[in-house]
């Protein structure tokens, strides 16, 4: 299976519920999630990312695989109560804080056909290399301005 990318149009589609998730294809397509996440060193995949219109999700340690290169400041719940069915198909009640909801969310919206660009605050899309460059203080103040205050990348007048 192929990572596909924005402007692929299975980012946008609203993922079908899995019926049974032991059945053998959908192993086959946790076993597909797992694989290219760690290939890609993600810290999360969902089915739509390798156009499958499946809500079936994996995560392991946030960036978006389908928008390689860039982040930028997008608002989530800091504790989240969620409900899944597991490998076995059991029903598993969980609450996640901090990071694991925020990735469990940014997941979800993929099944959902949501990008995190489409949450993301208006002008603070950074490419990682200068995100990466930026002191960690630098980082700290840009998260507590609202809005941030990222200079655009492209320069948006006729000079």
């Amino acid at each position: 299976m192929t990572l596909v990318f924005l402007g692929n149009s299975a980012l946008r589609r609203v993922s079908k519920s899995v019926a049974d998730v032991r059945a053998p294809a959908v192993r086959r397509l946790f076993e597909e999630l797992e694989k290219e996440v760690r290939v890609e060193a993600g810290v999360g995949i969902a089915a739509p990312q390798l156009a499958h219109n499946l809500q079936a999700t994996t995560r392991d340690f946030e960036g978006c695989l389908s928008v390689p290169g860039y982040q930028g400041i997008v608002r989530r719940a800091n504790m989240i109560r969620v409900q899944y069915d597991d490998l076995k198909g059991r029903k598993i009640q969980k609450t996640l804080n901090d990071f694991p909801a925020r990735i469990f969310q940014h997941e979800l919206d993929h099944l959902n056909g949501v990008m995190y660009l489409d949450r993301m605050e208006v002008g603070s899309l950074i490419h990682n290399e200068e995100f990466e460059a930026m002191e960690w203080l630098d980082v700290q103040k840009l998260l507590l301005q609202d809005p941030p205050a990222i200079p655009p990348l492209v320069n948006a007048t006729n000079e």
